[in-house]
């Protein structure tokens, strides 16, 4: 009986605090709204008040590019990157191990891809 009391308590304790959350929002929202009414003055845009009106009503606002130009950015981006990892930028003698290992690591290869034909061409 002990244990049902507790229940209906923390429930109606639970009831209360929902409530209370409930209002607490309302007030801000309210706060929110008239905060963004008084930034609205002859100089606002329509742009911009339309995107106010979808912020205080609980729309979501696409964010502006964070880049004047994105894809002269991604381009710009994608170039560095290029370049950075490019094996180029290794030490010479990175460079000259890689160069005597090409031809070892080629032949693995074609050994690996000739084990995968015969054995996919006997399990058919």
């Amino acid at each position: 009986m002990t244990s049902f009391r507790l229940n209906r308590q923390n429930r109606a304790l639970l009831r209360a605090v929902v409530q209370l959350t409930h209002q607490e929002k309302k007030k801000i929202q309210e706060q929110k709204w008239i905060e963004g009414c008084q930034g609205i003055d002859s100089h606002t845009t329509l742009s911009s008040m339309w995107s106010k009106l979808k912020a205080v009503s609980g729309k979501k606002v696409s964010a502006p590019p964070s880049h004047s130009n994105p894809q002269q950015e991604a381009e710009h981006l994608v170039s560095s990157f290029a370049t950075r990892s490019s094996s180029t930028q290794l030490p010479d003698s990175t460079i000259h191990t890689l160069a005597r290992l090409l031809p070892e690591r080629k032949s693995e290869v074609e050994l690996a891809c000739l084990a995968e034909a015969r054995s996919s061409h006997h399990t058919s």
